[in-house]
């Protein structure tokens, strides 16, 4: 038995494999992406992607937040870095078409920790004493999803 890693996808299989995961599991976003042109449709997917992993790693129960957040690709360790150190994670069939966006687009690197940031504090209790402590954590939990979709631009 071979404890190699599979060899990471190409760009094309990886931007398929990112449209084939977003018309199983996206449901209405799904057919909303339909009706941008044919390359933001793409992206789109890639960018859901992106932001399903994030979800579904704080809603994995009955594994520790450490183990959660060490799964968070491809980010993960990488905030002073650039694109370059993501490129070789080989954490996700979704990497390479990721990466390909943020270089291709500019996407802003603090939105996509945002999203992270988030993730991290939905797996941690924290009590809202004020508004400006809830407005903060929305734009963490939701907030950022759209500043990251009207900053792309799809």
């Amino acid at each position: 038995m071979s404890s190699a890693s599979p060899a990471p996808l190409s760009l094309e299989q990886s931007t398929k494999y990112c449209q084939r995961l977003t018309r199983r599991q996206a449901g209405n976003f799904y057919f909303a992406f339909l009706t941008l042109p044919k390359p933001n449709r793409s992206d789109m997917s890639v960018l859901y992607v992106f932001m399903r992993h994030c979800d579904d790693i704080g809603d994995t129960l009955g594994t520790s937040l450490d183990d959660r957040l060490r799964r968070t690709f491809p980010l993960e360790g990488n905030s002073a870095g650039g694109t370059d150190s993501w490129r070789t994670t080989g954490r996700s069939s979704s990497a390479p078409a990721f990466v390909d966006l943020v270089e291709r687009t500019n996407l802003p690197h603090e939105f996509l920790f945002a999203v992270i940031t988030g993730v991290e504090r939905d797996l941690q209790e924290e009590q809202m004493l004020t508004f400006t402590q809830l407005q903060d954590y929305r734009y963490h939990v939701a907030g950022v999803v759209g500043a990251v979709v009207c900053t792309y631009g799809g």
